[in-house]
């Protein structure tokens, strides 16, 4: 039974990093334009959010700090397809659809990490938007998140990857863009897929249709696989651990956030609460892109060169700043912003950058502390040496010792005494260092 969605967003969105450089070029592309919001929103926002949260949906910040860029034009992008269309691995004939709504917003300089995003509207001969079934939305979402497959987008094939590249992020008409992988042919900043968000107006479920359509929605599968045994299908133990958590506050809607998607159905849901979730709340999910992807970006780095690409000072600076806990005086911004950490694991992930560096600086601190060992005991041993020299000398002065043979053998006995004296220190110098060893590998 097909289930026809009476209407839908469907947004993908991704991470980059830029310089300041970078910035200020794309900045001045004739096709994009800073964002402006209209005055009723600008009015909700004021009384809704935080002023620490409020710049970040309303782009009023300095461009250095925040700037979102949206396109110039209404539909930037229209009569596309797929390459290769695949419904459940079977070939198919690919919808045509246009891509609009794109967005770049580069998010604090100091640290150059910034979200993309675009919608993508499925449309028909007559230029008009087209009514999807449930299975139908979540096939093309499925294609569409893969960086990979390709699309055709005018006179030219390009993959999901390089469209982005070329054609969102294209920095002049010589081929300079903003990169969405650390280097070209290493693995995208996102991993194998974009983000999703979704919401969509789907009436005449029941209770348990919702929250079994909201998983398939937000793992792109079809109506009535989550747990029917079927191919795509996950265990019921897994399932019923990710719809716990999904958010229902009013009967006429529910959402749910995943690792790499967020997902509302709603009932009858129309008119301004359906733009409000996709522009207002849609910017707290890239804010928490933008924020879980520093982190682990960072921890990454940690973890693969064993040191931290950022100074202490800007870590601290950006946990101060970022690492917010709630965003608005009212219960439901607030409720979105922590099951969206909660989702991408951020907690975590700032969890275990701080215990790594927290291991790094005990290893540091041992390092110094031994070091620093080293360094008095190669004093003591001077000084020994010294003491030595200069008591057998004053024994000769005060013996009145003159007799070459007695000289010579005090000057035996002092050598004798100072080599005792160094390879005792280099027995406990190669003790100390065999110890640390020890302890460094437990």
């Amino acid at each position: 039974m097909a289930h026809t969605i009476k209407d839908y967003k469907l947004q993908l969105c991704g991470m980059f990093t830029f310089s300041t450089a970078q910035r200020k070029a794309f900045a001045k592309r004739p096709f994009y334009k800073s964002y402006q919001a209209n005055l009723l929103t600008k009015t909700h926002v004021t009384r809704q959010y935080y002023p620490a949260f409020r710049d970040i949906i309303l782009n009023t910040a300095k461009p250095e700090s925040h700037l979102e860029l949206i396109s110039q034009a209404a539909v930037p992008f229209s009569g596309c397809s797929f390459v290769d269309y695949k419904v459940n691995g079977v070939l198919s004939p690919s919808p045509t659809f246009r891509i609009k709504d794109v967005s770049v917003t580069f998010y604090d300089e100091r640290f150059g990490i910034g979200v993309y995003s675009y919608s993508l509207e499925c449309y028909d001969v007559a230029n008009s938007s087209i009514e999807l079934d449930f299975d139908e939305l979540t096939a093309v979402s499925f294609f569409a998140r893969d960086f990979e497959n390709q699309i055709v987008v005018g006179n030219e094939t390009l993959t999901i990857a390089e469209f982005i590249e070329k054609k969102l992020l294209a920095l002049d008409d010589n081929g300079n863009t903003i990169n969405i992988s650390e280097k070209p042919g290493e693995s995208y900043f996102n991993g194998p897929k974009l983000k999703i968000w979704t919401v969509i107006d789907l009436p005449g479920l029941n209770d348990q249709q919702y929250t079994q359509a909201l998983y398939e929605l937000g793992t792109c599968t079809a109506f009535g696989t989550a747990v029917s045994g079927h191919l795509y299908s996950s265990s019921q133990a897994y399932f019923d651990s990710k719809v716990a958590d999904q958010i229902s506050v009013y009967q006429n809607w529910k959402a749910l956030c995943l690792w790499d998607s967020f997902s509302l159905i709603g009932n009858d849901y129309k008119g301004n609460s359906f733009e409000v979730w996709n522009d207002n709340y849609f910017k707290v999910y890239k804010y928490n892109l933008y924020h879980k992807f520093y982190l682990f970006k960072v921890n990454s780095d940690l973890a693969t060169n064993g040191k931290l690409a950022v100074t202490r000072k800007e870590l601290v600076y950006f946990i101060t700043k970022y690492d917010l806990e709630v965003i608005s005086y009212n219960f439901l911004p607030n409720l979105l912003f922590s099951h969206m950490k909660k989702a991408m694991q951020s907690e975590e992930e700032s969890k275990a950058l701080l215990s790594k560096i927290d291991s790094r600086n005990s290893l540091l601190q041992e390092q110094s502390a031994l070091y620093l060992n080293w360094f008095l005991g190669i004093i003591a041993v001077l000084s020994l040496v010294s003491i030595v020299g200069d008591a057998s000398g004053l024994y000769e002065k005060l013996m009145g010792i003159t007799d070459l043979k007695e000289q010579t053998a005090i000057s035996v006995t002092r050598f004798s005494l100072v080599l005792l004296i160094i390879v005792i220190v280099i027995l406990l110098i190669i003790y100390k260092v065999n110890r640390y060893k020890q302890n460094k590998h437990r």
